[in-house]
């Protein structure tokens, strides 16, 4: 946190500036702006610098990610407003935004940004999303130790270890289903190869665990009823590109329950099922039924042409 003396020492190099008529691309304003970006008390001399052109997207000193790692709200919805990139990272951390507002547990500007165009799955150099870091022991020992009042504003002076414990397990509830919500991807691995259910599971987060797994359980619903609806259309667009839009990988294809196989269509003539290297094609009149190929289509079409439309 900066002392009055060092804010009231920003405001007047920021005087300074304007009064010298300081190119808005010299390094100078980019320092300010990265040092006000994060103090509540600056907001006035912030907006006047994003109103003069002072861009705020600078790789060493992205103003939204400064803003989001103090937990200055009406700064980061200030910037945002001035078309500060949410999804610009830290060059030194590579964290984005709102993967630095989950790691500090800054629930207001993390809903915040959720409202504007974010990338839910960016990565780390870690290899971590938002929801890999909330899945993480080192969140939850982290804020533990933090001396932040905001943290624990409606518990007791003396409130255990147990019950800042159990106030952090809710907060994470609340990042976890937030994403799931939003559409983050379960299935991304960071750097050690871990999903978010690998690490829910490894660190005995039964909550955590619960909620991926009724996620995954929902996801394959969904598939289930598209998959049902699309039966009549392609191939490509009822199964390979509609599973990889809810998530699923190509190389998890053939992981999928066999109930849900079950409702894909076959060949008409060979019954051969359909897998990602074998796709089936339509007919091209009727567009209900699927071949393997040409010569499966011939075979098929003495008794195929009486319900074929023509």
């Amino acid at each position: 946190m900066y002392n009055p003396s060092a804010i009231s020492t920003f405001k007047l190099q920021l005087n300074n500036l304007i009064a010298q008529n300081v190119n808005i691309r010299d390094r100078q304003y980019d320092l300010l702006m990265s040092n006000m970006a994060g103090i509540d008390d600056c907001f006035e001399e912030l907006k006047l610098m994003l109103k003069i052109g002072v861009n705020p997207n600078i790789p060493d000193y992205p103003a939204l990610y400064i803003a989001c790692f103090q937990g200055a709200l009406k700064n980061a919805q200030l910037l945002l407003e001035y078309n500060a990139n949410p999804n610009f990272p830290s060059s030194r951390f590579q964290e984005t935004p709102l993967i630095i507002t989950v790691k500090h547990c800054r629930k207001d500007i993390f809903n915040l940004l959720l409202q504007h165009d974010v990338n839910l799955n960016y990565q780390d150099k870690n290899g971590d999303t938002a929801l890999l870091c909330a899945c993480r022991k080192t969140w939850l020992e982290n804020l533990l130790a933090s001396t932040r009042s905001d943290l624990f504003a409606h518990l007791s002076k003396d409130a255990t270890r147990e019950e800042r414990q159990e106030e952090l397990k809710k907060i994470r509830r609340f990042f976890v289903r937030s994403l799931l919500k939003a559409g983050a991807n379960i299935d991304i691995k960071s750097n050690d190869r871990k999903t978010a259910l690998d690490i829910a599971q490894e660190n005995g987060f039964e909550d955590i665990v619960e909620l991926l797994t009724n996620f995954d359980s929902k996801r394959l619903r969904m598939i289930k009823m598209h998959l049902n609806k699309h039966r009549a259309s392609t191939f490509k667009k009822a199964a390979g590109n509609l599973l990889i839009e809810l998530g699923y990988e190509e190389e998890k294809f053939k992981k999928l329950p066999h109930e849900l196989l079950e409702l894909l269509p076959t060949c008409n003539s060979c019954k051969a099922s359909p897998t990602v290297e074998h796709k089936l094609q339509i007919c091209g009149q009727c567009k209900k039924t699927y071949y393997c190929n040409r010569e499966c289509q011939k075979k098929d079409w003495s008794s195929h042409k009486l319900n074929c439309k023509k």
